[in-house]
């Protein structure tokens, strides 16, 4: 549902638990028992941190909660530094999205993707 609210394609149930499963880190916001927003991180283990995905639903955009949710995940890694350590943390957005990134702390900088669909 959440996915599909933000345009993003669609992709099997099992595939998305599997991701879901495999993230360092995941944290939703709720609105009572429905679930509004998500993000969640994925890691080497050592000072590579990404962005996997960040969506609230539409109508609940604009209260803040997408700022919510990257700032525990970046306070998730924080817990996980050691004094000295130093951590980057990557995401791909569309250029729409970047100004929200930045408010963030986010820095803008080249980058590329590539996506590979088996049919």
């Amino acid at each position: 549902m959440l996915r599909a609210s933000a345009g993003w394609p669609e992709i099997p149930r099992d595939q998305a638990q599997t991701g879901l499963n495999g993230s360092a880190f995941l944290v939703a916001a709720q609105d009572g028992e429905k679930t509004v927003g998500m993000t969640r991180l994925i890691s080497d283990g050592g000072y590579m941190f990404g962005v996997a995905d960040v969506v609230v639903l539409p109508e609940y955009r604009g209260r803040g909660i997408g700022r919510e949710l990257i700032s525990r995940a970046k306070q998730y890694i924080e817990s996980t530094m050691r004094p000295g350590y130093k951590t980057y943390i990557f995401l791909t957005c569309p250029d729409e999205r970047q100004g929200f990134y930045e408010a963030c702390g986010f820095e803008r900088c080249a980058g590329m993707f590539a996506r590979i669909n088996k049919e």
